[in-house]
């Protein structure tokens, strides 16, 4: 992997996006496309939890499975990594999820754990020893956790990546994306993952699988589906009127 910045782009579904305007949100399989520098895709992931088990985010995100594929591109299903995330009973410190990164052969590349901390959104990527190589840390104070909207500040939010020396190796910013696909699925995002001070290419690999798991845990609840279809049920409402 030689570009040293990736752009992540998650796919809207427009099935879902439905279900949660009218108050009654499915989780549809996450898909995503990863693009280089240039904006040339070098890999797509897709989700492949089953539809029962994706339900389970909807309720526990920490405790439910996880389960994705990533691919070279979305023309084919030549794989690169599997990422594996089991269901867990976690009860705030105990027994927290791990999920668990390998490449297409199997051949395991490292874990990312989130640990327990009451006022702080972070992972802790580790390798196949079960050493701590990297920390991915959000911190509790950016206004894009709690109002997420397309204009700043609080259309971003950003992810430091340390060492374990807390020596700043690049970021991890999640962006909300325009006005209009916000309106309708607010639960899509984009991610910007800047590793060029990270120099071995499993870690950079950990560090993109990191992007996908905050999406996972802390960004794929549509808030149209807990305001019974917010905004986006006003505007539908108004058209149809």
């Amino acid at each position: 992997m030689n570009t040293e910045t990736v752009t992540i782009q998650e796919q809207v579904n427009v099935l879902e996006a439905a279900t949660a305007i009218v108050g009654t949100q499915i989780q549809f399989a996450n898909k995503y496309k990863i693009l280089d520098v240039e904006g040339r895709q070098i890999f797509f992931a897709a989700e492949e939890t089953s539809l029962m088990k994706r339900q389970l985010k909807m309720f526990c995100p920490t405790c439910a499975p996880w389960k994705v594929g990533i691919a070279l591109t979305d023309e084919t299903n030549e794989r690169a990594f599997i990422v594996d995330r089991p269901c867990t009973c976690t009860i705030c410190c105990w027994n927290r999820p791990v999920a668990n990164i390998s490449d297409a052969s199997g051949t395991p590349l490292g874990t990312i754990q989130d640990p327990f901390l009451c006022c702080n959104y972070m992972f802790t990527v580790k390798d196949p020893s079960e050493n701590d190589v990297l920390y991915v840390d959000g911190g509790c104070c950016q206004l894009g956790f709690c109002c997420p909207f397309p204009c700043e500040p609080c259309d971003k939010v950003i992810f430091d990546i340390k060492d374990k020396d807390s020596e700043s190796l690049g970021s991890i910013t999640r962006t909300v994306p325009g006005c209009l696909k916000f309106i309708f699925a607010p639960s899509v995002d984009n991610y910007t993952v800047d590793f060029s001070r990270v120099q071995q290419p499993d870690h950079r690999a950990l560090l993109i699988v990191t992007s996908l798991l905050i999406d996972f845990e802390y960004f794929s609840r549509n808030a149209n589906n807990s305001t019974g279809g917010g905004l986006a049920a006003c505007l539908l409402s108004a058209a149809t009127s």
